[in-house]
């Protein structure tokens, strides 16, 4: 009867945590692969009462915020796009403890009470020579010449594809014409090379559909895209998944790598 009383006590204060705490946290060990994502607590999720933002917003030891993506796989709920850069920013290593709380929602919003943080995020920075407007009309000419027999499009890269916020948007009309609906990502394939980039994502905003994400700026830094260089995106397969071979007409041929920055980008209520 001792045994079962305590064990009636173990569960009635755990369903107290759950349904009556206003902020509650989890504990985790970063396990090997830990940089590349954080699976949460099986337990934390079950009893999270709220369906969670695709977007989370973490605090840092410093009070910087960094954006970080959620995603469900199978069940799971795991930080993905975005973990990387708080990792490397904040030196967590493996085997490491680390504390993630979770705040209710306030119901109401006090203005006195709400503080400003800066909130980060990872941007590309060119360290190319200047360039000319005849160099660039000159990498835009060699991409018109290629006219390959299966469908596709031609984009000149523009600072948002390539060293800001990094989303590409695909034209409408090849859009409507090729791409199922159904498809959530790509696979890129450097035209007449080996290297294939897989699951880049295409989101949707609005009307626009385009490719995204820490995937598609890890493409763009292996393969030094910069402002005003031509891609042509061909659609080689359609079958399963989506298979584009990129061909890369460069304003410079002369490759100079991209750095990485992490970059205050606005300021939050938090």
């Amino acid at each position: 009867m001792k045994e079962r009383s305590c064990q009636d006590l173990k569960e009635f204060a755990e369903q107290y945590y759950w349904n009556h705490v206003a902020r509650f946290h989890f504990i985790t060990v970063m396990l090997p692969g830990f940089n590349r994502q954080m699976v949460f607590p099986e337990k934390f999720v079950k009893n999270s009462k709220e369906d969670l933002s695709e977007n989370v917003i973490l605090k840092g030891p410093s009070g910087n915020l960094w954006l970080v993506k959620l995603l469900k796989v199978q069940g799971d709920l795991l930080f993905k796009e975005g973990w990387k850069e708080f990792v490397e920013a904040h030196n967590v290593e493996e085997d490491l403890y680390t504390s993630r709380r979770k705040r209710a929602r306030p119901r109401q919003i006090v203005q006195e009470n709400t503080e400003q943080r800066s909130l980060y995020e990872v941007h590309l920075v060119s360290n190319r020579r200047p360039v000319t407007d005849e160099e660039k009309d000159r990498a835009f000419w060699h991409a018109s010449e290629l006219k390959p027999d299966n469908p596709f499009f031609r984009i000149v890269m523009r600072d948002t594809h390539v060293y800001k916020h990094h989303f590409m948007t695909i034209p409408v009309d090849f859009v409507a014409e090729h791409l199922p609906s159904d498809y959530q990502a790509a696979d890129l394939r450097i035209a007449n090379g080996k290297t294939t980039y897989h699951d880049v994502r295409l989101e949707r905003q609005n009307a626009s559909v385009g490719l995204s994400g820490q995937l598609w700026r890890n493409f763009v830094q292996a393969n030094n895209l910069e402002e005003g260089d031509a891609c042509v995106f061909e659609l080689c397969s359609t079958d399963r998944i989506l298979l584009f071979d990129v061909h890369i007409f460069r304003v410079v041929e002369e490759v100079t790598p991209l750095d990485k920055q992490s970059v205050r980008v606005r300021e939050v209520a938090f």
